[in-house]
């Protein structure tokens, strides 16, 4: 009988554990073209974020949190690149059209994106950082660009 009462306890201080985790998982980015034709996203909070027409975010409001502005971004980010595949734009994969690479200082290098995203390698071709402009796509499509680059160059190891 003992391990019941103990057991009851716990098991309900896991589903209390557990319960933010379910339900954020269930707040899901709601993405909609506001009255201008430009992307909003809402959540369930009250968190609502407004992008210009690139998927660049320029409001977040003061009840978003950190990880509510990532997936939204993320979220616009693919509407985004869906309405320019599906209206037959060039550069729909990158969102941004293809990147710059450049030289830095120590041998180092900077891919940077139009919408002024910048990611940063090492002398070994190894990602060290990036701003907070870039998406986790745009990170992707950097780190493949500079794999072909020190491929072209012949310094890959």
């Amino acid at each position: 009988m003992r391990s019941v009462h103990l057991a009851t306890p716990l098991l309900g201080l896991l589903i209390l554990i557990g319960a933010p985790a379910a339900l954020a998982k269930k707040d899901t980015p709601d993405v909609r073209v506001d009255s201008n034709g430009l992307p909003k996203v809402k959540f369930k909070n009250g968190c609502v974020m407004k992008y210009d027409a690139r998927g660049t975010r320029v409001h977040k409001a003061n009840k978003c949190t950190g990880d509510q502005a990532r997936r939204a971004d993320e979220a616009v980010e693919d509407y985004v690149n869906r309405q320019k595949a599906a209206h037959g734009h060039p550069d729909h994969h990158s969102g941004d059209g293809a990147p710059r690479i450049i030289m830095g200082k120590n041998n180092e290098r900077e891919v940077i994106f139009r919408n002024d995203c910048v990611v940063y390698f090492d002398a070994k071709g190894r990602r060290k950082s990036m701003n907070d402009k870039c998406s986790k796509s745009q990170a992707g499509q950097a780190d493949d660009a500079m794999a072909r680059h020190r491929r072209e160059q012949g310094t890959s190891n």
